[in-house]
């Protein structure tokens, strides 16, 4: 049975439309955002729930049926779509159940719901053994000295001719705001998100081109100084643009505004942190732009939120700010001011 069962192993099934519903359905809307441990859980969850569903479609000889691996290489796939909408490498069935989801929930809900109940032992992950005190603090030095740090810094009006120049030197400050490998879908984002903010500034007035723009600076992704905070990799906002009075935060999507809704959250988020914790930002008023560079004569505002197609960003800039923006004093002082755990407001 033994030899059966690792015979088993080494063969592989294309997949079937339910496992994908069934993936869609236990991530949902939490897929771009999930912690580090809670995505461990639920790939081994899901894993489970594929082999017992492999099971009720009679695939008997599959006792390591969807294994966590497939199931994690499935996940990284799935985020980079519903991030960037590449469609390059993910699955098409898995493209058309996320289409499903975010378009149609009713009918989404109603062919999950036609999958056989399936019952799974609970999900009981590993957590792993704490490090020695000494390394564990040394790591967190390693990731607060991100927090703060950024891209690049240019005024607005450089975007004009400059932009060759602005994208190496975020290359050349990558190590300082990532602990990832740099890749050519994060460099066209930059180029991306740059073009956006060429063509809605060629749309505004000259006034606006001496404010300073910061982009990918390094924000934590929880409160300063709390255990979360130390343990988890930190955020970066694409763009900020900066005057003496406001603060707004841009945020690029490559979607459409039927996904608006989760990235307007987002954004918020963003801005709450500058908000909250930005010792530079406590006298500033602060406001966020989501631009969905696949949306068309789209602008709306959610209170201290805007979200607006690309064609629009020139009227949601010049709606958030003030009329006739004056730059700040010193931009370097705004950037190093750091953050702290305490509310600023």
């Amino acid at each position: 049975m033994n030899e059966i069962n690792n015979q088993a192993q080494l063969v592989h099934r294309p997949w079937e439309i339910d496992e994908m519903l069934i993936f869609v359905n236990e991530f949902g809307d939490k897929l771009t955002s999930i912690s580090k441990t809670k995505k461990k859980e639920k790939i081994v969850r899901v894993s489970r729930i594929l082999r017992a569903r492999g099971i009720q479609l009679g695939y008997v000889c599959y006792p390591t049926y969807r294994n966590e691996k497939s199931i994690e290489k499935l996940y990284y796939e799935a985020k980079k779509y519903l991030l960037t909408g590449e469609i390059v490498k993910i699955h098409t069935s898995l493209k058309e159940c996320f289409d499903l989801y975010q378009n149609n929930k009713a009918e989404f809900d109603r062919r999950v719901s036609a999958i056989p109940p399936i019952q799974i032992e609970s999900v009981d992950v590993k957590k792993p053994e704490a490090k020695d005190k000494k390394k564990r603090d040394k790591d967190n030095v390693i990731l607060s000295a991100k927090i703060g740090q950024y891209g690049a810094l240019f005024k607005l009006k450089d975007v004009l001719l400059r932009k060759a120049d602005i994208i190496k030197q975020i290359r050349q400050n990558y190590s300082q705001i990532s602990d990832f490998k740099l890749d050519k879908a994060e460099t066209k984002s930059w180029a991306t998100s740059l073009d956006e903010l060429k063509q809605a500034y060629k749309q505004m007035d000259r006034a606006f081109g001496e404010l300073d723009v910061v982009m990918e600076y390094v924000m934590p992704r929880h409160k300063p100084g709390s255990a979360k905070s130390e343990s988890e990799h930190s955020i970066r906002a694409d763009a900020i643009i900066v005057s003496s009075k406001t603060v707004i935060v841009l945020e690029f999507k490559q979607r459409d505004a039927k996904f608006e809704e989760g990235f307007v959250k987002q954004a918020g988020k963003y801005q709450t942190r500058l908000s909250r914790y930005h010792i530079g930002s406590k006298d500033i008023i602060i406001k966020s732009v989501l631009v969905l560079t696949k949306a068309e004569n789209h602008l709306k505002t959610f209170g201290a939120v805007a979200s607006c197609s690309a064609d629009k960003l020139a009227d949601a800039l010049t709606l958030m700010f003030e009329p006739m923006p004056v730059p700040f004093f010193n931009i370097l002082d705004w950037i190093q001011s750091g953050f702290n755990s305490r509310n600023q407001r």
